[in-house]
């Protein structure tokens, strides 16, 4: 009946007849169509298919249908204003569609984190759905009032985080709440429900957690892999750590998606799970397939090497995106079991499927590698990333030659 098309986004109001109400009507709703992905909205209003041909009919006259009429057409244009808001702004989304939709409501700040989780689920994105879910449950336990988006100051911020602080949490768990917040702050600033002046990120600066990277070398990783084990599942888990750190540092998660079709031509070919829905441009992360990776496929690989199999055996087909995030977590918790078991045991600490990584980018660091060539190795899309990421081993560079200069360390003669 009433239709609208600018910038690729399109919008119709259509009676939705896949499920019939009660006394035979069918809700009449709003699709957006944008990316090949649709949206439904609803209008509150149902017809009988009938009473819809009247509507749609401009020659039928009655009161009842013009007003029916008038009520669809009134919905259709709040709609269309507000995706025109966002198209000027370059700003539409979905998301942001949402959040202007129920402006009334999300001026609360938790009903903004809700459609935000609702969001991500909805693009089967359930790790970060997680982070914001932790964050929201975090938010009620320090204000368990309704809060809206002017109440997000910069004393309300420091307050959170001694909060968070005196609840055990670590700094870089702090980091990943309080940048869960400025996401949500950036996008009440960007549908202008609040001001510049208010925006808090201004004056309030997120704390960085100078976590442990705990990286080891060449000779380390050697003594892991000939440590003694008495079980099969134990030198899995260590075998498929050891294929991490070979494999660029992948991470777990990225390893049990790998399918024989990603290996082309004596190399593994992958996008990181981690931002391949969040980063604009798509880097291909590519590792040789080095004999210690094809003999741990041979080993603990998939039977059939038919190009669509999954490499390890921890996915099947048709599996649902909950249940490949139930299995990471599974298999991530095991191997961290299993190497922290082996790194107490050689007095190496407290090591994990994370120490893979930064044993990877660090070796390759210290043995003169440029810094473009591991930004590409790692999957990071800005080389500022990686020269951030490897800060902390300049240090321990720096410190290691600095002891030099001190008379103990001297050999004496």
């Amino acid at each position: 009946m009433f239709t609208y098309s600018r910038a690729g986004i399109h919008l119709a109001s259509i009676q939705d007849t896949r499920r019939e109400k009660a006394k035979g009507t069918y809700p009449i709703k709003y699709r957006i169509t944008f990316l090949r992905k649709q949206r439904y909205y609803t209008s509150g209003i149902d017809l009988m298919e009938q009473e819809w041909k009247n509507v749609t009919d401009p020659k039928k006259t009655r009161e009842a249908t013009k007003s029916a009429r008038s009520k669809i057409q009134t919905g259709f244009l709040g709609i269309r204003k507000h995706i025109d808001y966002l198209i000027d702004r370059d700003t539409f989304t979905f998301e942001n569609l949402n959040l202007r939709l129920k402006k009334g409501i999300t001026t609360n700040f938790k009903t903004a984190i809700k459609s935000k989780i609702k969001t991500l689920e909805l693009n089967d994105q359930l790790g970060s759905a997680e982070s914001y879910t932790s964050t929201l449950k975090k938010v009620s336990e320090y204000q368990s009032k309704e809060l809206s988006f002017a109440d997000i100051t910069p004393t309300w911020l420091k307050s959170f985080e001694k909060f968070l602080l005196k609840d055990g949490k670590a700094y870089t768990t702090i980091g990943i709440y309080l940048r869960n917040i400025r996401h949500i702050m950036n996008q009440g600033k960007e549908l202008g429900i609040i001001s510049d002046a208010q925006y808090p990120f201004k004056d309030y600066k997120i704390p960085k957690g100078e976590g442990r990277k705990l990286a080891l070398s060449l000779d380390q990783i050697n003594k892991v892999m000939t440590y003694p084990l008495t079980t099969d599942k134990e030198t899995e888990c260590r075998d498929l750590w050891y294929f991490s750190f070979l494999c660029n540092g992948a991470n777990i998660s990225d390893i049990l998606r790998l399918k024989f079709s990603n290996i082309e031509n004596g190399e593994v070919c992958f996008y990181r799970q981690k931002t391949k829905d969040s980063s604009r441009t798509k880097k291909m992360i590519v590792a040789v397939l080095l004999p210690e990776m094809q003999s741990i496929i041979d080993k603990w690989g998939s039977s059939s090497k038919r190009s669509d199999n999954y490499v390890f055996p921890y996915f099947y087909k048709g599996i649902t995106p909950v249940e490949e995030k139930k299995n990471i977590k599974n298999v991530t918790r095991i191997i961290n079991r299993k190497i922290k078991a082996i790194g107490i045991g050689l007095g190496f600490g407290n090591i994990s499927t994370y120490t893979a990584r930064h044993s990877f980018a660090t070796i390759l660091y210290f043995s003169g590698s440029p810094i473009g060539f591991i930004s590409e190795s790692i999957g990071h899309s800005d080389q500022k990333t990686t020269t951030a990421y490897l800060d902390s081993f300049k240090k321990e560079e720096r410190l290691k030659y600095s002891k030099m200069l001190t008379f103990n360390n001297q050999s004496r003669t």
